[in-house]
């Protein structure tokens, strides 16, 4: 997380003019140019046919699909994952503006060192307190046996973990130079604790494991800290580290008798810490830092770090930092987890950033299935096409650090492999509960589906949803009889919509029915968007379809985004009217109708110009026209 500093607007204008950004995201996304603009494929988001547009005339980008959008320094944050400060200092280099930051901002990270701690922070230590250095020798220990020089640190017998480092003679202390030196306090401190040691060993973590992840330990001295940096007061108070009592007369270290696990940002400083108790009677069995000038819980992620460095290839969403470390040790990257707290959307955008899709590996129990829920219904906004979420649920009992040591890397890949998509999880929660043979129930459903539908982005996603479901759950099983289904359907049907789009709509649902649509050449330009889905339908495998709504797999196989968004857009409009009537019956009359009303427009607008003979050819059609059309309603009428 950066810190955020004020910078006057004047300046960020400045270098958002002189920033070539055309240049700046072209060397990231190919573009084209497009009239002012110049278009591309959108980072963002996996799409064929470009929907990202770069406008330098007015200063900002925006996709049409995903609907980002920004300037240059937003671009930078989001493909980059930096924080708004970082970019705008590269972007001022880059513009030859020079940034001056207010006094204010640069103390964000600083503090004042001092040579003595007042004596205040330091009285003297009830008898039951008792810090580490207090300890007698310590007896032999199974843990001894490890191999603990797995990692950079010095032997045990050249640092106890109440020994001082060498300070710097600088009068100010800088935040992330002290949590780097806390840190490796902490690695030294875990040489001297067996019972740690032990603790690491039985939950099956490696020397290299734990020197990859900087695991440490935190001395049970009520004043550790104070006592190692004696200087440093002041910063371990910002970071929080230490606490007054109620009584006010002392300060305490947050973290004490704890493994703890270093959290790194995104450039791979450690920011702040997670401790965990080495016993599961111990209460709260997880402490975390609080928030402090460097330390945002909302915008980090535990393992984010590691994995961007090892170039994982996917995204684990889990709820421990231990589940993050048996996963990687196992051989599978990608693993993160949040800091003791719910997962945010901010975490969720973070990962949707750099992945298309995420695997939420949640405990299968009563909390972990509320987490899922939650945590889905966090995504939904931020799920425009080309995203995915799926839900590994663990067997009861079981979390990933214990499932991935009894199966392996292979059996744990295949259930991830086999994880339930965002469809199959949702209509599993909604069904979970409701009769799914009833009218009752399934309105049930689908109410509920249509609220969670709604705060999704425009697109493909919540329409092809919403089919899914109906399939699933077989609502085209109609009651009524077909007398009294097709009149009223095909009268409504046709007072709705432009008629090309009733149609298309129609085509889209029922493709077998595409010989009927023979005679649209002869009154619409082979260029309109149901004349191009005319002839694509007809090299279409009909064969594979079945009897039903066929729109799903019809839009899933369409190749051009442009016209699919216009497809999706006429469903929306009349979609509620297809579900009653006879295909056949609809388009027989929806063509008629079209056939009548092209010619009398061009009866209007080229009578003048028409000859005699094929004027009264196309009158003695529009007459022969209305007679059908009357005739259709007759026979339907319901009697």
């Amino acid at each position: 997380m950066e810190i955020i500093v004020r910078v006057p607007q004047a300046v960020i204008d400045q270098i958002l003019a002189r920033v070539d950004l055309v240049e700046l995201i072209g060397q990231r996304v190919k573009l084209k140019k497009s009239g002012q603009s110049c278009a591309g494929c959108c980072p963002f988001h996996q799409e064929k046919t470009p929907s990202f547009y770069v406008m330098p005339h007015k200063g900002f980008y925006h996709c049409f699909g995903c609907q980002a959008s920004g300037n240059a320094i937003r671009f930078l944050m989001e493909t980059e994952g930096r924080g708004f400060m970082a970019v705008l200092q590269d972007l001022a280099k880059r513009a030859g503006v020079e940034l001056a930051l207010e006094d204010s901002a640069s103390h964000a990270t600083t503090y004042r060192r001092q040579r003595t701690i007042s004596p205040s922070l330091t009285p003297p230590l009830t008898p039951h307190e008792t810090t580490a250095s207090e300890t007698t020798s310590k007896p032999n220990h199974p843990a001894e046996a490890l191999d603990w020089q797995g990692f950079d640190t010095p032997s045990p017998a050249s640092v106890t973990p109440e020994a001082s480092f060498t300070e710097p003679n600088e009068p100010q202390g800088n935040l992330y130079e002290l949590l780097e030196r806390i840190c490796q306090f902490y690695q030294r401190a875990l040489t001297q604790s067996p019972n740690a040691q032990l603790y690491l060993q039985q939950r099956g973590l490696t020397p290299d494991t734990i020197g990859y992840w900087r695991i440490g330990y935190a001395p049970e001295g009520w004043q550790h800290l104070l006592d190692a940096f004696a200087e440093d007061a002041e910063g371990l108070q910002l970071l929080q580290l230490i606490r007054q009592s109620e009584q006010g007369h002392r300060w305490y270290c947050l973290l004490r008798h704890r493994i703890i696990f270093p959290i790194r940002d995104g450039r791979g400083r450690v920011v702040g810490f997670g401790g965990r108790a080495l016993d599961n009677e111990t209460k709260p069995k997880y402490i975390n830092s609080p928030e402090s000038p460097v330390f945002y819980k909302s915008q980090l992620l535990f393992g984010w770090y590691e994995n961007r460095q090892a170039r994982a290839k996917q995204v684990i969403l889990t709820e421990g930092y231990l589940d993050v470390i048996a996963l990687q040790q196992a051989g599978l990257a990608g693993a993160v987890a949040s800091l003791g707290t719910a997962v945010s959307a901010d975490h969720l955008k973070i990962l949707f950033q750099h992945y298309s899709k995420i695997t939420l590996a949640f405990d299968g129990d009563t909390a972990g299935q509320r987490a899922a829920w939650r945590t889905l219904n966090l995504a939904l906004p931020l799920l425009s096409d080309g995203r995915a979420v799926h839900f590994l649920m663990m067997p009861e009992g079981d979390d990933p650090d214990s499932l991935i040591r009894q199966e392996g890397l292979s059996g744990f890949e295949q259930r991830l492999q086999e994880a339930p998509s965002l469809s199959d999880f949702l209509f599993q929660q909604l069904t979970h509960q409701a009769d799914t043979r009833s009218p009752e129930g399934k309105a049930l459903i689908m109410q509920q589906l249509r609220q969670l539908t709604q705060q999704m982005p425009r697109g493909n996603y919540p329409y092809l949803l919403s089919r899914f479901f109906s399939d699933r759950l077989n609502i085209r099983q109609r009651g009524l009889t077909q007398q009294a289904q097709q009149q009223p359907a095909a009268t409504e049907f046709a007072s709705r919509g432009t008629l090309e789009n009733k149609l298309t709509a129609l085509l889209l649902m029922y493709p077998q029915q595409v010989t009927r649509y023979a005679s649209i050449h002869e009154w619409l330009p082979e260029t309109h968007p149901l004349c191009r889905l005319t002839a694509w339908v007809q090299q279409f495998p009909l064969e594979r379809l079945g009897p039903g709504d066929n729109s799903c797999l019809i839009l899933g196989a369409w190749p051009d985004d442009e016209h699919k968004a216009y497809f999706l857009q006429v469903m929306e409009q009349v979609e509620d009217l297809l579900l009653d009537g006879e295909p056949g019956l609809l388009i027989q009359v929806t063509l008629l109708q079209c056939e009548a009303q092209t010619l009398r427009q061009r009866l209007r607008q080229q009578k003048q110009t028409l000859g005699f003979r094929e004027v009264g050819a196309m009158s003695q059609r529009l007459k022969v026209l209305s007679q059908q059309l009357n005739q259709q309603q007759f026979d339907n009428v319901p009697g």
